[in-house]
This record gives C-alpha cells, sequence and structure tokens, in this order.
C-alpha cells in the first residue's frame, strides 16, 4: 500500500523509473537548490510528461501564483 514517487532531475531518469511501476513522479530543475541536472522546473516538466505514463508532480523554483498555474 506504500505509493512510490521518486524525485527526478531528467527525462531519462524518468524514463527509467516508470519501468519499476512508480505511482507519479516528481521533477525538480535546477533551481530547486542542490538538485542535480541540467534544466530549469519549468523546461523540464513538459519534457517529462510527455515522455511518461504517469501522473507528473512539479517541484522547485515555483514561487509565484503564475509559476504554479504554467506547472
Amino acid at each position: 500500500g506504500i505509493k512510490v514517487l521518486p524525485v527526478v532531475p531528467s527525462v531519462a531518469l524518468a524514463k527509467r523509473l516508470e519501468k519499476y511501476n512508480v505511482d507519479a513522479i516528481i521533477v525538480e530543475g535546477t533551481e530547486a537548490g542542490g538538485h542535480i541536472g541540467e534544466l530549469t522546473t519549468m523546461a523540464l516538466v513538459p519534457q517529462v510528461v510527455e515522455a511518461v505514463g504517469v501522473p507528473v508532480i512539479a517541484a522547485g523554483g515555483i514561487a509565484s501564483g503564475k509559476q504554479v498555474l504554467a506547472a
């Protein structure tokens, strides 16, 4: 009954983890603080959404209402 939601910094890792039947994927970009990766959250989220078939949760670098709506 435990939900599995890994945090990923890239499309490649999101696709790899999807193969393990995760419940959702949390995407954090470079501005999330201390995370690896090359893309910002707002650039990475749409790419991961397109690449995987599980729910995607945007996290990190979201600081305003406009950014919440964009995510």
